[in-house]
């Protein structure tokens, strides 16, 4: 009889052991907050909070992973299962970021190739020069600064000679924006929509070829949403930019949207705009990275365009001067 009770007692003390370890502590602790934070984010449609906190489904969905682990080994079969709905559920808006659009990338060397760079250059950035030397090595044919303060005039002035056609809105504080071209455009509207709002670049730009048609870019930095009044007004503000692209036209919609593709808002806002996340294909790279891993990593600033417009290429390049990465872009229009 005793032979038996010790006998048994060794299992429990070995499963308090486990559950006792540092270790896994932290990874329940962890899943407990993935698991909240997920079932919160659900609700994204609804309230500014939720929305916030679905920027961090990459971070649940790899804490849900050793979560679901520990409760299968643990024998509790409601959490683990709870735990693997909610990662297929992460998984089902990750994983088309792994696979090749409809439409294909299509790798090439063509001249007919153009570029364009999307940055955030933080407006408490004072590296001017370092920056520069940042943005120009990526040799694109268009880019769009955002947070630009007026110290930034002559060094964007400097390089008029690389890019002669720019439009400079500077600001002291988070509205600067600075839109720069080696090709003419056709027109170029700046655009205020609101108190609450920063300005937005509305451009055309000609292409070249007789059946090539224009290039309609609209380039935004919504303020970020801290608050319902902030969180409608990016909303309100990226759904009336859309509503200025036309038929017939080569689509990109481009800037920092302070909004996650995570969040269902932002598929509405690519269903509404008939616009494809130009990223597809090319990972899930953080794009604002406070903290330098993708644990620290969110995806807010966007390059969204439509079938008139081929893939060739998309990155994002680290900067040491900002806590943005640099979004790059390869593309061609091709003739319609």
């Amino acid at each position: 009889m005793s032979a038996d009770l010790e006998t048994s007692a060794e299992p429990r003390n070995e499963r308090q052991g486990y559950d006792s370890s540092i270790g896994i502590k932290l990874i329940k602790l962890l899943g407990a907050i993935a698991i909240l934070g997920s079932v919160v984010s659900g609700f994204a449609n609804y309230h500014w909070v939720p929305d916030f906190i679905s920027q961090a489904t990459v971070q649940f969905a790899i804490l849900l992973l050793p979560a679901m682990i520990v409760a299968w080994c643990q024998k509790r079969v409601v959490v683990g299962s709870f735990c693997l709905v909610l990662l297929a559920w992460h998984l089902i808006k990750i994983v088309p970021y792994y696979l090749v659009p409809t439409d294909g990338i299509v790798k090439t060397t063509d001249e007919s190739i153009l570029r364009l760079a999307v940055f955030n250059v933080l407006r408490t950035n004072e590296e001017f020069e370092a920056t520069l030397e940042s943005i120009l090595a990526t040799e694109a044919d268009f880019m769009y600064l955002m947070e630009v303060q007026p110290k930034w005039r002559p060094y964007l002035e400097a390089i008029r000679d690389r890019y002669p056609y720019q439009e400079v809105r500077d600001d002291y504080e988070y509205l600067g924006v600075a839109f720069l071209s080696r090709k003419p455009w056709r027109e170029l509207n700046v655009l205020q929509l609101g108190s609450v709002s920063n300005p937005s670049i509305d451009v055309r730009i000609p292409m070249d070829g007789a059946f090539t048609p224009d290039l309609h870019l609209i380039a935004t930095h919504p303020l970020p949403p801290f608050g319902e009044v902030l969180t409608q007004s990016r909303d309100q503000q990226l759904a009336t930019l859309i509503g200025r692209f036309q038929d017939g036209e080569a689509q990109i919609l481009c800037g920092d949207f302070n909004l996650s593709p995570w969040s269902p808002r932002f598929a509405r806002l690519c269903r509404q705009g008939g616009l494809l996340d130009a990223s597809f294909g090319f990972g899930i790279a953080p794009t604002l990275t406070p903290l330098p891993t993708i644990m620290g990593g969110i995806k807010v600033d966007h390059i969204l365009r439509n079938s008139m417009v081929r893939v060739h290429d998309y990155r994002v390049l680290p900067s040491a001067q900002s806590d943005h990465g640099v979004v790059v872009l390869d593309f061609s229009i091709p003739p319609d």
